[in-house]
């Protein structure tokens, strides 16, 4: 897949925006405190990574994605900042299975962020526990994580999901079951404006969010129409409880309208750090 930056950029901009404000929490929390080593996981296209080695006291930032083509837009792209280093990595693989470059770094790292981006990994828990070996003692995180609104469909034993507050209430046990205590977890709504074409690559990303929800073992029962049909209600599913309202009207976005819209969603901030 050839992807640019200019591409990634159009596609990934609200979640930019939502990274800058998480640097801008970090930089309140800690106005002169370096972290010698930064972990960015999730980096994707690079851009906020390297707002952090601009605005973040540092050494290394070492930032993960586990897409490849991510990967390599980042290291064509933002190559300049001599401090960063990409890798192919996913963090919740076991840790023996883990690139020697990232397991070599357990124990040292002083800060590990991630951005819109903990919501697709199905395997918290050896997530957090690889990040729990990865941060020194006093070393902190800080994720925003996307809130996977639940969505009705008709047969819903086909779809695992649950409120966002669950989602919340989890990651914060999940933490503190791999030792990491959390100081901060906040709930935020947003919407943020998209121009009417840009439709056609936010729904798709939407869809597979929640396809990765399909319990598999209940799906494989389905005929391909029965398959085709819960992944139809799927995709309604989303148009309704995302709200893709028009701009300034009161009604919501039709599909293949081309009308400019509104994404309407739900996140939340979790930060804390591991216990001396």
């Amino acid at each position: 897949m050839d992807i640019t930056q200019e591409a990634c950029s159009n596609r990934n901009s609200m979640r930019f925006e939502e990274g800058k404000q998480l640097i801008g929490q970090i930089l309140s929390d800690f106005p002169t405190r370096k972290f010698p080593i930064i972990l960015d996981i999730g980096c994707g296209s690079g851009n906020l990574t390297h707002v952090m080695a601009k605005l973040l006291l540092h050494e290394t930032i070492f930032g993960i994605d586990s897409d490849p083509d991510m990967v390599t837009v980042c290291q064509n792209s933002n190559s300049t900042t001599g401090t960063i280093k990409y890798l192919c990595q996913d963090i919740s693989q076991p840790w023996d299975q883990l690139a020697p470059e990232l397991t070599q770094l357990a124990g040292q790292v002083d800060l590990i962020v991630s951005n819109m981006t903990l919501h697709w990994v199905t395997d918290l828990d050896t997530a957090c526990k690889n990040m729990e070996t990865l941060l020194k003692p006093g070393g902190a995180f800080y994720f925003n994580i996307f809130g996977i609104n639940p969505i009705s469909i008709s047969q819903q034993q086909y779809l695992k999901h649950k409120s966002v507050a669950n989602q919340i209430f989890e990651m914060v046990g999940i933490l503190h079951r791999n030792e990491l205590e959390v100081g901060r977890a906040e709930l935020f709504y947003n919407r943020w404006p998209y121009a009417g074409k840009e439709f056609d690559v936010l729904a798709p990303i939407m869809y597979k969010m929640y396809y990765n929800l399909i319990d598999e073992a209940e799906f494989s029962k389905l005929d391909k129409i029965g398959q085709d049909e819960v992944r139809q209600e799927i995709r309604n599913g989303v148009h309704a409880a995302y709200a893709f309202d028009v701009e300034n009207e009161a009604k919501n976005y039709v599909v293949g309208s081309g009308d400019s819209f509104c994404f309407c969603y739900y996140a939340f901030t979790i930060q804390g750090g591991k216990m001396v």
